[in-house]
Parts: structure tokens; sequence; C-alpha cells
């Protein structure tokens, strides 16, 4: 991938993923109360990390990232933002 160009379509399916796995793993309250309590939810978060790769999103590919450019991060996080407020 390009260092400035985002795939729309990888994008909305990699947003489209993250909208599911947040509105299964939280409700209204739920991401309050772990803030609150400061608990992890080890599995969302392997979730993210693991299974979309969050983490690494914008790392380059030859070490170990997505190579996607700072626009896909900047939108993932957005995305978290508005799902978890």
């Amino acid at each position: 991938m390009s260092d400035t160009a985002v795939d729309a379509a990888d994008l909305a399916d990699l947003l489209a993923q993250i909208d599911v796995m947040v509105a299964g793993a939280y409700d209204a309250g739920s991401a309050r109360r772990r803030v609150d309590s400061g608990s992890l939810d080890r599995a969302a978060w392997r979730r993210l990390a693991g299974d979309l790769g969050l983490v690494g999103l914008h790392l380059p590919e030859h070490l170990g990232g997505q190579g996607q450019p700072f626009a896909c991060t900047a939108a993932v996080a957005s995305a978290l933002g508005r799902r978890l407020a």
C-alpha cells in the first residue's frame, strides 16, 4: 500500500469489523465500568490487536505491521472513540 492512499473498500471492511466487535463486546456502560475499575478485557484486546491487527496498523510491513498510512489509523481511532464514548 502507498504511504498516502487508503484503499476505501479495505478501510470500510476494517471499520465494519471493528463496529461489530465493539457492539458485541460492550454496552453503553461497560466501557466506563472497565475504565473506572482499571480492568482490561483481554479477549477484546486480543481481537483488536491480534485478529484485526490494529496495534501495528501504521507500522511498515517489514517490521511486522500492515503498512497503512496514518489516515487509516486515525479513522480506526475515530471509529473506536465513537463506539466507546
